[in-house]
């Protein structure tokens, strides 16, 4: 039988660029593929899976805005419409508030800047 070459968890969070607990969230949210047990206290992923993931996933760059928000004007409406909702609702300026869309997981954070208090 040959032998997969496994990637450990280590070495995936360096190929992905990311942290333990960011590869976590994304096994967890399903945008990651699970991992495979090796042992009693060791996983790891096909070098192969990994790289294809890679391959098959939107190119983005932190900071850069999903390829899902550039196809159309429609994520910039929607993000409008949300910072005005939220000002209304926090009695401040939609321009106090925040709206950061994760390039892999599309998951929408909203915050307002401290110190944006009641301008009714």
């Amino acid at each position: 039988a040959m032998t997969r070459r496994m990637l450990r968890r280590p070495q995936v969070q360096e190929m992905l660029s990311i942290g333990k607990n960011t590869l976590t969230r994304w096994i967890q949210t399903g945008h990651f593929p699970r991992p495979v047990r090796l042992g009693p206290r060791a996983v790891g992923w096909p070098v192969e899976q990994v790289e294809g993931w890679l391959a098959n996933r939107a190119p983005t760059v932190p900071g850069q805005r999903a390829p899902v928000e550039a196809a159309d004007g429609r994520a910039e409406a929607l993000e409008a419409a949300l910072r005005q909702r939220v000002a209304e609702a926090e009695g401040c300026r939609a321009r106090d508030v925040r709206v950061n869309v994760d390039p892999v997981t599309q998951r929408v954070k909203v915050a307002v800047n401290a110190g944006a208090g009641a301008h009714r």
